[in-house]
């Protein structure tokens, strides 16, 4: 199946779902990587205001980690990258689109650690210069998406460096 996400400040989130006709063959559930199991990775943290969206990707994220934490906002995720005991090897982030001063990319790079792999959510509306400075710091994946896409970033991001191009 797909399920493509796509949001509007004001306007509101628009989920589409399509569903195969039938079973899909073995290897679509494929572990993230060779010689581990899906709950084998590490845990990831997701960062988004809308509720719906924030928990509709959690419940994506579910198959490819350990464990998924959701936050609100950067305020309340920067706390929880910063414990003793974080442990996230990925942190998922939706961009605002009325970020262009780069809040979001100044906070990743303040909370950017060793082995944290980074994926950027950004739609349209989010200028390509705010996108091309997201690369610096990680993986940017493009609205809408489908689970296969942000399957990929999380294989990509778990495993490649900074600004990989989707």
């Amino acid at each position: 199946g797909r399920v493509a996400l796509t949001s509007e400040e004001g306007t509101g989130t628009t989920v589409t779902i399509r569903l195969p006709t039938v079973a899909p063959p073995e290897a679509a559930t494929a572990p993230i990587r060779p010689g581990t199991q899906a709950g084998d990775a590490g845990p990831m943290l997701v960062v988004c205001h809308d509720n719906l969206v924030r928990r509709v990707l959690a419940r994506m994220l579910r198959r490819e980690a350990s464990e998924v934490v959701d936050a609100r906002s950067m305020a309340e995720a920067g706390p929880l990258l910063g414990a003793p005991d974080a442990a996230f090897d990925v942190l998922v982030v939706e961009v605002d689109a009325n970020d262009r001063s780069g809040h979001t990319l100044s906070w990743l790079r303040e909370h950017r650690k060793t082995g944290l792999g980074i994926i950027s959510l950004v739609g349209p509306q989010v200028p390509g210069t705010v996108q091309a400075s997201l690369k610096s710091v990680g993986e940017v994946l493009g609205k809408p998406f489908t689970v296969a896409d942000l399957r990929q970033a999380v294989r990509r991001a778990r495993s490649g460096p900074p600004g990989t191009e989707w």
